[in-house]
């Protein structure tokens, strides 16, 4: 049995179960379903143009108004946000060296190192080792 087939045989099975529920239930079931399509059809503009787009049909109307305005900030908010991360980022990374250079450099100015020390190639690599 393929699933075309199964699911035909629990729609008759539900068709069958529907024909036997009393009056006042089914009653009570058609009352509710044109309640929900009068609340759908008042719904504000926005909520109406995104309505077809969330049930998976993506319409010409949908892409006017309020609908196309809330999905292209929906994109581009999140994109706008990992950007300015990114910037924030590296200039903290930016600042965090500079503070580090103006450290060393305070250092090396209070202490009582010879001016030839400095001159030194093999300095930067004794710094960069006792740092760690």
């Amino acid at each position: 049995m393929n699933e075309k087939q199964f699911s035909l045989q629990i729609r008759k099975a539900l068709d069958e179960s529907a024909d036997r529920l009393p009056y006042k239930v089914t009653h009570r079931l058609g009352a509710a379903s044109e309640l929900a399509l009068s609340r759908m059809q008042s719904m504000p503009v926005g909520f109406a143009a995104l309505a077809p787009t969330m049930a998976g049909n993506v319409t010409s109307s949908s892409m006017n108004g309020a609908g196309a305005i809330w999905r292209y900030t929906a994109t581009l908010l999140p994109l706008l946000i990992v950007v300015v991360g990114m910037f924030a980022m590296q200039a903290w990374d930016v600042s965090a060296k500079a503070e580090e250079l103006a450290e060393v450099d305070a250092e090396m100015l209070a202490d009582e190192v010879p001016i030839d020390t400095y001159a030194d190639r093999g300095f930067g690599v004794f710094l960069k080792n006792t740092k760690q």
